[in-house]
C-alpha cells in the first residue's frame, strides 16, 4: 500500500473509533460497506467524503478507497441516508456520486481505471445515477477535467441534461444528488431554483432535508448582470503572489477596478495577457486604476508558473483555488473562465461578463 492510502486509511480508523459509540445503536448497525471490483492491472487509491450523520448531529468523513490488483473496499458509518463523493487526482468535482443508507452493500463494478465509466449498484438510486452518468459522460468529462473548452458553455450543457433527469425524475433522491452537486447555479441561479422548487414540491426535499449540504443549495446567490445592474461589490480578502494575504479594495479604495478570471486551460489566456500588458501599461498608477487577476486552478504551479512568464506589472495576482465554489467569486457572479469584472471608485459593477472587448473600453472610461 502507498504512503498516501495508509495516510488516508489510519486518519480514517481513528476517527472511525471515535463516532462508533455515536453512530452505531439499536439493531441494524449505522454502516454501509463500498466493494470495488475493477481489471487485476489497476492499482490506484481514490479520494472519498461524505458526512456521518446521526440523530444528534453528524461528522464530515474523509478516507480513501485503495485499489490494489483491481480490488478495493471501504466500510463507511451513518445513520441517516448520505452521498459519498468519490475523486479522481486533485479534481474538485467527484467524479461519482453514490448514495448510501446504513446496511447498504454498494458493488461498484468497471473495465477501466477512470471512475467515470464505472457501474454502481446496490439501490435504486445508484442505478440511475450511474444510468444518467454514463449517458451524459462526455458533458461531465468536460467540466470535471476542463481542457480549454468554454467553461460557461460547457457548465450550461451539463446542466441541460440535469434539467431533463430532474424533470422525469421529480420523486427521486438522485435528483437531488444531481442538482446539488453537479448543477452549476451561477450559471444559471433561475434555472436551479425552478429545478429546486419541483422537488420540494414533490416531497424529496422534505424527505432528505440535510442530504446535500452544499453552497449549491444556497439560493440567494446573486447573478450579475453584464451591464452590471447597479450591484455594489464590497473589498475581499485574497491569497496574493506577492503578499500572501492582501485586500482587494472594491467598495473602500476610491478607484475604479477592472479584474479578469483565468485558468491556464483558457484559449485566449496569451491574448488576455497581452491585452492586460497595454492596459496596465496605460493606466499608469495602479493605485488610481486597480487591476487585479485571479486564477481558478486548484493546483497552485498552474498559478505560479504562468505568473512568472506572463511578466505583468501594476497588478494583483490572486489565487482562488475552490474555484467556482468560492463564495466571493459566488456573490460576484463569475460564471466561467475567462471573465471580466469593471467596477466604478465605489464598487459598482459597471460590465461583468467574458467579452474583453466590451470590458476594457469599459475601464478605460473610468481613468480621469
Amino acid at each position: 500500500m502507498n504512503p498516501i492510502s495508509l495516510k488516508y486509511n489510519k486518519l480514517f480508523e481513528t476517527v472511525g473509533l471515535v463516532i462508533l459509540t455515536i453512530l452505531l445503536s439499536g439493531c441494524l448497525k449505522n454502516e454501509f460497506t463500498i466493494n470495488v471490483s475493477l481489471p487485476e492491472d489497476i492499482n490506484t487509491t481514490y479520494r472519498i467524503s461524505y458526512y456521518g450523520a446521526a440523530s444528534k448531529g453528524g461528522i464530515a468523513m474523509d478516507a480513501a478507497i485503495a485499489v490494489a490488483a483491481g480490488k478495493g473496499n471501504l466500510k463507511g458509518y451513518t445513520r441517516y441516508p448520505t452521498v459519498v463523493s468519490l475523486f479522481s487526482g486533485q479534481n474538485q468535482l467527484p467524479s461519482i456520486a453514490i448514495y448510501a443508507e446504513r446496511g447498504d452493500d454498494i458493488k461498484i463494478i468497471g473495465s477501466e481505471a477512470d471512475p467515470l465509466g464505472w457501474e454502481v449498484k446496490g439501490n435504486k438510486p445508484n442505478e440511475l445515477l450511474t444510468e444518467w452518468r454514463l449517458a451524459n459522460r462526455s458533458a461531465l468529462e468536460k467540466v470535471i477535467n476542463p481542457s480549454g473548452d468554454n467553461s460557461y458553455e460547457v457548465r450550461k450543457a451539463l446542466n441541460k441534461a440535469i434539467e431533463s433527469f430532474v424533470e422525469k425524475n421529480q420523486k427521486s433522491v438522485a435528483s437531488l444528488i444531481l442538482l446539488g452537486i453537479y448543477y452549476d447555479s451561477v450559471a444559471d441561479l433561475k434555472g436551479f431554483k425552478r429545478l429546486y422548487d419541483l422537488l420540494d414540491k414533490s416531497g424529496v426535499i422534505e424527505d432528505y432535508p440535510n442530504l446535500i449540504p452544499r453552497q449549491d443549495l444556497l439560493t440567494d446567490t446573486e447573478i450579475i448582470p453584464v451591464d452590471g445592474g447597479g450591484k455594489k461589490l464590497t473589498d475581499i480578502v485574497v491569497k496574493s503572489y506577492v503578499k500572501n494575504i492582501d485586500t482587494l479594495r472594491l467598495a473602500s479604495g476610491n478607484h475604479p477596478t477592472l479584474m479578469y478570471f483565468w485558468r491556464r486551460s483558457d484559449i485566449e489566456r496569451r491574448e488576455d495577457v497581452d491585452s492586460l500588458k497595454r492596459i496596465a501599461g496605460w493606466s499608469g498608477d495602479s493605485v488610481k486604476m486597480g487591476i487585479a487577476d485571479f486564477c481558478l486552478d486548484s493546483d497552485s504551479t498552474s498559478w505560479t508558473y504562468p505568473i512568472k512568464s506572463d511578466s505583468l506589472k501594476n497588478t494583483l495576482h490572486a489565487w482562488v483555488p475552490r474555484g467556482f465554489a468560492d463564495r466571493d467569486l459566488m456573490k460576484m457572479g463569475v460564471a466561467g473562465t475567462p471573465w471580466w469584472i469593471v467596477t466604478d471608485s465605489k464598487g459598482r459593477v459597471l460590465y461583468s461578463g467574458d467579452d474583453r472587448t466590451k470590458a476594457l473600453p469599459a475601464f478605460r472610461k473610468l481613468k480621469k
